[in-house]
């Protein structure tokens, strides 16, 4: 049995580590679209080419669509994994 001290100093402890761990998968995320924004933005600059965008996004219904060069690619298993990484890490 646990006095009720230490049952609140437990509740703040895993309080603070899912903030953390929140905030880690949120950062890394924001990373990873501020490193495609700024690659994007090199390769134009050193290519000199404005055909559009190199790099776009699409959450639009649902679905997850990324355009790399030109080429469409639908990932629509990755909301899975992300759904499962969440339910996971953030549990």
């Amino acid at each position: 049995m646990e006095t009720r001290m230490e049952r609140t100093k437990r509740r703040k402890k895993e309080k603070r580590k899912k903030f953390f761990r929140r905030f880690i998968v949120y950062a890394s995320i924001a990373l990873l679209f501020l490193g495609l924004i700024a690659t994007e933005k090199a390769i134009k600059d050193l290519s000199r080419e404005n055909t559009g965008k190199m790099f776009f996004i699409d959450l639009g219904n649902g679905e997850f669509n990324i355009q790399l060069f030109g080429k469409n690619y639908n990932l629509n298993y990755f909301k899975e994994v992300l759904n499962k990484i969440y339910k996971k890490v953030l549990k």
